[in-house]
This record gives structure tokens, sequence and C-alpha cells, in this order.
């Protein structure tokens, strides 16, 4: 707040002769502000100290950090879009929500795990105990069973169609080396892509795989990609040759 206040009015120094009314005898050649105007004789001189852009910029940094340290408390964004290192993706901007991310990861498990997931488990004790079971929706329901209820939760930013690819090939490439299975590879990706269940996901892709028109297409669609490959090989061989 100094620093800005003095920017905004410098010291003023005058250099004058003693004949000069603004330089006697006795006075040390100082005055106000930059605020007062002046009349000085031709021999003078009048400069202002340190008015060279300094002061904002030490206020600037200081409000910066007051606001990073805000941000910080109430779990707000204070990452700069200037510093992130990452792509500009669905995982960029996780980065820069990290503080909100990790506050809604809490809420989460307050909220879901230990909140709403255990009022799922109470209805369907419920609907052991009421007779007649309960009435959702129009329709009864009784013995409810609380194996396997968990909640899904979408992520927070949709992945790009880059980060995708990327997560299919490195996919594709474990369960080529033995690494993984395919089940678990198409949970994995269902889940990525926001898929309400996985294992439905699955299902469809075991019965696509049992279609013998779908296979014919995708054994078609392979021949026709390597014999693209191979002829693009020849042709490079036969131009080295004819280049040679």
């Amino acid at each position: 707040g100094r620093g800005l206040k003095y920017s905004s009015d410098p010291k003023l120094v005058i250099k004058a002769g003693q004949a000069d009314p603004a330089g006697a005898e006795g006075d040390g050649g100082t005055t106000g502000g930059s605020a007062s105007a002046l009349i000085l004789p031709m021999d003078g001189d009048a400069k202002m100290l340190e008015i060279n852009g300094d002061a904002s910029g030490a206020m600037l940094a200081q409000y910066k950090e007051l606001r990073a340290i805000v941000m910080e408390q109430i779990h707000g964004n204070r990452a700069s879009a200037d510093k992130i290192s990452a792509a500009q993706s669905g995982r960029a901007m996780e980065m820069m929500c990290q503080s909100l991310v990790w506050l809604a990861d809490r809420l989460r498990l307050s909220y879901g795990e230990y909140g709403l997931l255990a009022l799922y488990r109470m209805i369907c004790r419920f609907s052991s105990v009421v007779a007649g079971g309960l009435n959702i929706g129009g329709q009864d329901y009784t013995n409810l069973s609380d194996a396997g209820l968990a909640l899904q939760w979408p992520p927070y930013f949709p992945s790009t169609d880059p980060e995708l690819l990327q997560l299919a090939q490195g996919l594709a490439t474990a369960v080529a080396s033995g690494f993984m299975s395919n089940e678990t590879a198409c949970s994995i990706y269902a889940a990525k892509v926001g898929t309400a269940s996985p294992q439905e996901e699955w299902n469809r892709v075991l019965d696509e795989l049992s279609d013998p028109v779908l296979i014919a297409k995708r054994q078609a669609a392979a021949d026709a990609a390597k014999a693209d490959r191979k002829a693009g090989g020849a042709g490079r061989t036969e131009t080295r040759q004819v280049t040679a």
C-alpha cells in the first residue's frame, strides 16, 4: 500500500540558485509531492525520485500471493494456466482445479459412502422387515439384497479423444503382452468413458465376439489393412532400388 501511494505521488527535489524563490539559503531544496504545480527559473531543475513502476509490481505480487492463500483456504483454484506443464486436456483441467477435486473427493466419501450408501442399505433391510415390502415407483419390492451395492461416480472432466486413444493403445498392449485380461481392460476403458455398467459393456463385447457376421467383417478389415501395409512396404523398396 505504501509503495503504491508513494509511486502515485513521489518525492520532488528542486535545485535552484540562491536568488530563486524556491531555493533560499536555509532551504533544503525539498518540497511536497508532484500534486502541486511548480514554476522554475530558467536555470532551475526538478526531479522525481523513484518513479519507475517497481512499486506497482510489488503491490501486484502481494495481491497475487494473498489471492493464492485465500483460494487455498476455500479450496478454490489457485493454479495458473500459464504454468501448467501438461497438455490442454481433461487431465490438465483436473490439475487446474486440484484443490476443488480433493474437496469433492472428501465430500463424496462423507455424503456418499457413509451417507447415501448407508441409507440404501437401510432401505434394503427395511424391505425384508416391513410387511408387504416397500412401494417404490408404484411397485412393491421385498427382500432387496445390498450385496454389491456401490456408487458410480462419473469423471470430473471428460477425457479428450487423444487421451482415450492413448488409453486404448496402452490397454491393447497390456492385453497382447499377457499382463491383463480382456475383461479387466474393458472395465477400465468403460469406466474411463463414463459407462454406467462396465459388466454390461463386457457382456455386449462377448455377444459381438460370438457374432459370425461381425467376425467376418473384422477379419476382412484386418486383411485389408495388412495388404495396405504390405503394398506400402513394397513401394518403398522399389523406390529405393530405382534411386540407387
